[in-house]
């Protein structure tokens, strides 16, 4: 027997969970993201909030996911984002921002990520 949640009820269950520390726009963007997921590939899920804590996990940047995830690859991104942006007006917002867009791409090629206002969400492989 299934109960069909909406977006609202989803994420209610999200942060219901103490232990998973979704933000109110980290569990709706989660909510969103599983509920298009759902539809993309035909097949309902059932809601299990310990293992979407455990697979997905919430970051205020990209940068910062990559960071606790690949503090190398991190860097390398970074050094990269300084040498192009060495000169110039608006150097600290555009070397923040290929950073960022960098890193979201990295983790996106290489696992998931999805950002939403507020912060981005990451799959945890």
């Amino acid at each position: 027997m299934y109960e069909t949640l909406t977006t609202n009820d989803i994420a209610d269950k999200l942060l219901a969970d103490e232990n998973a520390g979704w933000s109110r726009a980290g569990a709706y963007a989660l909510a969103e993201y599983l509920q298009e997921l759902e539809g993309n590939i035909g097949e309902e899920f059932e809601l299990d909030v310990v293992a979407l804590r455990c697979e997905y996990s919430e970051y205020p940047s990209a940068a910062e996911a990559v960071k606790d995830h690949n503090e190398d690859i991190y860097n390398e991104i970074a050094n990269d984002a300084n040498e192009l942006y060495e000169n110039g007006p608006f150097k600290d917002a555009l070397v923040k921002e290929h950073i960022e867009r960098e890193c979201l791409q990295w983790y996106n090629d290489n696992y998931w990520a999805q950002s939403f206002k507020g912060g981005v969400l990451v799959r945890n492989y």
